[in-house]
């Protein structure tokens, strides 16, 4: 495992931690929803440069690469939702048509090969890089700057309007999130100089991909945009509960005991739901119930 795949799994680790905490949350659910969205979807350029960095095999080159750009093509319009949601701006024709255009380039990307993705080139000796002087696709060129200039600069200009007409705990809310969103772009603008063939050094652009999650959590803790302790008392749960359900029947496989292990992991497949409820519930209720002691304690010394 090189440096480019240690600094991938950095990326995937953080966008998808922060999108569980999110879909965990309860907090404003239409901008939750679409900030997860875009967290789990980022998560996808993780994964694949985990993978396309690890391996010489063309065909599963290319495989890892349609894969990291699910998240490449649908970054910008969500992120572009995530900010007219937040600010409150209704923006639904430009959306439309934004979401039309990621859509036909996914489809491109997947089933037409060449029209989007084009060749590659051998980075140091270590892993293939994509080439856009290649193939020097007009379709991949034009999304380029569509979206990942004029859109994304759009709802960035917005954010910085409405920053300076703020004062107080919304302007420091939206101060994080402006300071995320400038370190969180200038990762995916950095490997498409490398695509474009000015070479700079990779690995670095995903550490600031991996680098906008952990500034909105900072947000997160320090403003309360969310309630984070329930957020993350969920998160610790499902993964407890799923590490077994999924864990014990594949250790009974190990084994030796196959169809025993095949009755153990439909079983708790099916009681994992109703388990996690339960702990879910309880957990939920313990930190309410310190939260409500401490407000009867402020409200008893004032």
């Amino acid at each position: 495992m090189d440096i480019f795949s240690i600094t991938s799994f950095l990326s995937f680790a953080s966008t998808a931690a922060m999108a569980i905490i999110l879909f965990a949350n309860r907090g404003d659910r239409n901008i939750r929803i679409i900030f997860a969205a875009l967290c789990a979807f980022v998560s996808f350029w993780g994964l694949g440069g985990c993978f396309f960095s690890a391996t010489l095999n063309l065909t599963q080159v290319y495989f890892w690469w349609q894969i990291a750009y699910i998240g490449v093509i649908f970054a910008p319009v969500l992120y572009a939702h995530f900010v007219f949601a937040y600010l409150k701006i209704n923006r639904k024709k430009l959306l439309y048509l934004a979401y039309v255009f990621t859509i036909f380039c996914l489809f491109c990307v997947f089933w037409k090969k060449g029209s989007f993705l084009g060749d590659f080139r051998l980075l140091k000796d270590s892993y293939y890089y994509l080439d856009w002087q290649s193939y020097r696709s007009p379709l991949y060129l034009f999304f380029y700057i569509a979206c990942y200039w004029i859109l994304v600069l759009y709802a960035f200009s917005l954010l910085l309007i409405r920053y300076f007409s703020l004062r107080g705990f919304e302007k420091l809310q939206l101060k994080y999130l402006i300071l995320g969103s400038s370190i969180g772009w200038i990762g995916p603008h950095g490997h498409f100089l490398n695509i474009f063939g000015y070479y700079f050094y990779p690995p670095i652009f995903n550490l600031f991909i991996a680098a906008y999650p952990v500034i909105i959590t900072y947000s997160i803790v320090k403003y309360r945009l969310l309630d984070i302790r329930v957020a993350m008392s969920r998160v610790a749960i499902f993964i407890f509960v799923y590490a077994l359900v999924l864990g014990l029947p594949f250790y009974v496989h190990l084994l030796g005991f196959k169809f025993q292990a095949l009755i153990m992991g439909i079983g708790l497949a099916s009681a994992g739901p109703f388990i996690y409820n339960i702990i879910q519930r309880r957990a939920e209720a313990k930190i309410l119930e310190e939260e409500r002691y401490y407000q009867k304690t402020v409200r008893a010394l004032a």
